[in-house]
Protein backbone atom coordinates (compact mmCIF):
# COMPACT_ATOMS: atom_id res chain seq x y z
CA UNK A 1 0.00 0.00 0.00
CA UNK A 2 0.87 3.26 -0.88
CA UNK A 3 0.74 6.92 0.17
CA UNK A 4 0.69 9.92 -2.46
CA UNK A 5 0.59 13.59 -1.17
CA UNK A 6 0.19 16.30 -3.77
CA UNK A 7 0.87 19.67 -2.66
CA UNK A 8 -0.82 22.20 -4.82
CA UNK A 9 1.74 25.07 -4.55
CA UNK A 10 -0.31 27.47 -6.39
CA UNK A 11 -1.83 28.97 -3.19
CA UNK A 12 1.35 29.25 -1.47
CA UNK A 13 3.04 31.03 -4.23
CA UNK A 14 0.42 33.79 -4.20
CA UNK A 15 0.90 34.37 -0.77
CA UNK A 16 4.11 34.46 -1.02
CA UNK A 17 3.93 37.43 -3.84
CA UNK A 18 1.32 39.11 -2.15
CA UNK A 19 3.19 39.19 1.36
CA UNK A 20 6.49 40.66 -1.10
CA UNK A 21 4.51 43.41 -2.49
CA UNK A 22 2.78 44.48 0.23
CA UNK A 23 5.87 43.97 2.82
CA UNK A 24 7.71 47.12 1.99
CA UNK A 25 5.52 49.47 1.98
CA UNK A 26 4.13 48.06 5.46
CA UNK A 27 8.06 48.44 6.92
CA UNK A 28 8.45 52.25 5.40
CA UNK A 29 5.69 53.02 7.10
CA UNK A 30 6.60 51.62 10.08
CA UNK A 31 10.21 53.27 9.92
CA UNK A 32 8.52 56.63 9.77
CA UNK A 33 6.51 55.97 12.56
CA UNK A 34 9.19 55.05 14.29
CA UNK A 35 11.56 58.33 13.33
CA UNK A 36 8.21 60.14 14.89
CA UNK A 37 8.70 58.34 18.23
CA UNK A 38 12.13 59.11 18.46
CA UNK A 39 12.01 62.77 17.40
CA UNK A 40 9.54 62.87 20.51
CA UNK A 41 11.75 61.33 22.36
CA UNK A 42 15.19 63.56 21.54
CA UNK A 43 12.95 66.68 21.97
CA UNK A 44 10.97 65.97 25.45
CA UNK A 45 14.53 65.96 26.96
CA UNK A 46 15.21 69.22 26.02
CA UNK A 47 13.85 71.94 29.08
CA UNK A 48 12.66 75.10 27.16
CA UNK A 49 14.42 78.36 28.94
CA UNK A 50 12.10 81.15 29.19
CA UNK A 51 13.14 84.36 27.19
CA UNK A 52 13.04 87.44 29.79
CA UNK A 53 13.25 91.01 29.07
CA UNK A 54 15.36 93.02 30.91
CA UNK A 55 17.50 95.67 31.86
CA UNK A 56 20.32 95.24 29.04
CA UNK A 57 18.16 93.65 26.21
CA UNK A 58 16.86 89.76 26.00
CA UNK A 59 18.27 87.41 28.39
CA UNK A 60 16.76 84.29 29.69
CA UNK A 61 15.55 83.15 32.52
CA UNK A 62 17.61 80.96 35.19
CA UNK A 63 21.21 80.81 35.81
CA UNK A 64 23.87 80.21 33.32
CA UNK A 65 26.26 77.44 34.30
CA UNK A 66 29.51 75.77 32.53
CA UNK A 67 28.00 73.26 30.00
CA UNK A 68 29.68 69.87 30.49
CA UNK A 69 29.62 67.19 28.35
CA UNK A 70 26.11 65.10 28.91
CA UNK A 71 24.02 68.10 30.00
CA UNK A 72 20.78 68.33 28.17
CA UNK A 73 20.53 70.51 25.04
CA UNK A 74 18.43 73.63 25.91
CA UNK A 75 15.63 74.97 23.68
CA UNK A 76 16.36 78.45 22.98
CA UNK A 77 14.71 79.64 19.38
CA UNK A 78 13.27 75.78 18.88
CA UNK A 79 14.86 75.59 15.33
CA UNK A 80 16.73 72.06 16.29
CA UNK A 81 13.68 70.46 17.63
CA UNK A 82 11.43 71.59 14.95
CA UNK A 83 13.90 70.44 12.11
CA UNK A 84 13.41 66.79 13.77
CA UNK A 85 9.54 67.30 14.75
CA UNK A 86 7.54 68.89 12.15
CA UNK A 87 8.30 68.33 8.43
CA UNK A 88 5.34 71.04 7.63
CA UNK A 89 7.13 73.51 9.44
CA UNK A 90 9.73 76.56 8.09
CA UNK A 91 12.26 74.58 10.42
CA UNK A 92 11.34 71.36 9.36
CA UNK A 93 12.68 71.83 5.95
CA UNK A 94 16.04 71.42 7.85
CA UNK A 95 14.91 67.94 9.08
CA UNK A 96 15.97 64.75 7.48
CA UNK A 97 14.03 61.30 7.08
CA UNK A 98 14.38 59.45 4.56
CA UNK A 99 13.71 56.04 3.97
CA UNK A 100 15.49 54.46 0.99
CA UNK A 101 15.46 50.92 -0.51
CA UNK A 102 19.14 49.29 -1.03
CA UNK A 103 18.66 46.43 -2.58
CA UNK A 104 16.71 44.08 -0.57
CA UNK A 105 16.83 46.10 2.70
CA UNK A 106 14.97 49.07 4.11
CA UNK A 107 17.37 51.60 5.60
CA UNK A 108 15.84 54.74 7.92
CA UNK A 109 17.79 58.18 7.99
CA UNK A 110 17.08 60.23 10.59
CA UNK A 111 18.71 63.90 11.66
CA UNK A 112 18.69 67.76 11.09
CA UNK A 113 20.29 70.14 9.21
CA UNK A 114 20.39 72.74 11.30
CA UNK A 115 23.96 74.35 11.23
CA UNK A 116 24.42 73.41 14.77
CA UNK A 117 22.89 70.23 14.62
CA UNK A 118 25.93 67.79 14.90
CA UNK A 119 27.97 69.88 16.97
CA UNK A 120 25.70 69.37 19.68
CA UNK A 121 25.33 65.95 19.26
CA UNK A 122 28.49 65.09 18.93
CA UNK A 123 30.67 68.02 20.27
CA UNK A 124 32.73 70.72 18.73
CA UNK A 125 36.45 70.95 20.40
CA UNK A 126 37.37 74.06 18.28
CA UNK A 127 34.82 76.27 19.48
CA UNK A 128 34.84 74.48 23.46
CA UNK A 129 31.19 72.85 22.55
CA UNK A 130 30.84 69.83 24.76
CA UNK A 131 29.06 67.10 23.49
CA UNK A 132 25.19 67.17 24.63
CA UNK A 133 23.54 64.25 22.12
CA UNK A 134 19.79 64.32 22.26
CA UNK A 135 19.03 62.03 18.81
CA UNK A 136 21.24 58.99 19.59
CA UNK A 137 19.90 58.52 23.50
CA UNK A 138 16.69 58.93 21.87
CA UNK A 139 17.45 56.56 19.44
CA UNK A 140 18.33 53.79 22.15
CA UNK A 141 15.62 54.16 24.98
CA UNK A 142 12.79 53.95 21.85
CA UNK A 143 14.55 50.96 21.05
CA UNK A 144 11.92 48.17 22.46
CA UNK A 145 9.03 50.97 20.87
CA UNK A 146 10.76 50.40 17.13
CA UNK A 147 10.69 46.48 17.62
CA UNK A 148 7.70 45.91 18.78
CA UNK A 149 6.13 48.84 15.97
CA UNK A 150 7.93 46.65 13.06
CA UNK A 151 6.42 43.32 14.54
CA UNK A 152 3.30 44.59 14.65
CA UNK A 153 3.61 45.81 11.02
CA UNK A 154 5.17 42.24 9.89
CA UNK A 155 2.06 40.99 11.91
CA UNK A 156 -0.34 42.98 9.69
CA UNK A 157 1.54 41.85 6.47
CA UNK A 158 1.26 38.48 7.73
CA UNK A 159 -2.62 38.91 8.09
CA UNK A 160 -2.85 40.29 5.31
CA UNK A 161 -1.42 37.85 3.11
CA UNK A 162 -3.05 34.58 4.37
Amino acid sequence: MSVQIVIDKTDWILTLKKFQRIMPEELRVGLIEAMDHIGLKAVEKMPARKAIEGEGGEGYEGIEKERIPGDQLNIVTGRLAKSILDKNSDFGKEGIRQVVKRGKDLAAFMGSQTPYAAAHEFGYPKRNLPARPYLNPAIAESEPHIFALLKLKLDRVVARSG
